[in-house]
């Protein structure tokens, strides 16, 4: 919830490059307890908690980006393109990581330190029209005007009320490992493959709504997204 008043306060990309540094750095920990045998369970639970704050900084900072660095007039396909190419990122990590897990959990944490590094010099490099940041007090009405903005949009409370007991519901890929190791009989590979997959057809979608961005009927397709979420979910 303060994660909205930070980003509107204060530099968007310095919030993105803080959000990664801290990732970096679990990840740079983790290769290092890993190698040396000192990985527990409470540390990474630990992690856990640690990453989440990281992402909860990480995502409003760097979806609030994107409207600054293209016009209105393109911005639909601009999301697209955007989440297309996080698609080819999910599809290729999982994947990539069930290779890299071959070498160990360091090797594959050490990757990942690589990669969060090389993600803050690109982002060092980004240059967009900076908003007047917002001087006004911080008070509990600011802190929570996202949830009276939703209220009063019906379509957006409708749409973020379906999406949320769809996931809330029906988060079956959290069984995936349960599926690779005790159904399909395979490891770390075969795991990734099957995190691979949900972002593969995720993919196909965005590159489809990039060329031809949905212009009429959009609540029914969006129904209709749900409704085959669900029994595929089944």
């Amino acid at each position: 919830i303060p994660a909205g008043q930070i980003v509107d306060r204060v530099d968007r990309r310095l919030v993105l490059a803080g959000a990664l540094a801290l990732q970096a750095l679990v990840a740079g920990v983790l290769a290092w307890a890993s190698a040396s045998g000192t990985v527990s369970r409470e540390l990474i639970l630990l992690f856990c908690v640690v990453i989440g704050i990281a992402r909860a900084l990480q995502m409003p900072a760097q979806q609030a980006l994107l409207p600054s660095l293209v016009t209105p007039g393109v911005l639909p396909r601009a999301l697209a393109v955007s989440s297309s190419v996080m698609q080819v990122a999910v599809i290729g990590g999982p994947a990539l990581g069930g290779f890299v897990y071959g070498a160990g959990a360091a090797a594959a944490y050490g990757v990942a330190f690589a990669l969060f590094v090389l993600s803050l010099v690109i982002v060092a490099g980004i240059r967009y029209r900076r908003a007047v940041p917002d001087r006004t007090r911080v008070t509990l009405a600011s802190v929570f005007a996202g949830f009276g903005f939703i209220g009063r949009h019906k379509t957006v409370l409708g749409a973020l009320s379906l999406d949320l007991f769809a996931v809330l519901l029906g988060g079956a890929t959290a069984l995936l490992p349960m599926f690779a190791k005790d159904v399909l009989n395979t490891g770390a590979w075969g795991l990734g493959v099957l995190r691979a997959a949900p972002a593969a057809g995720a993919f196909a979608v965005g590159v489809s709504l990039a060329r031809w961005p949905l212009r009429h009927h959009v609540g029914r397709w969006m129904f209709g997204a749900v409704a085959v979420y669900g029994v595929a979910t089944l």
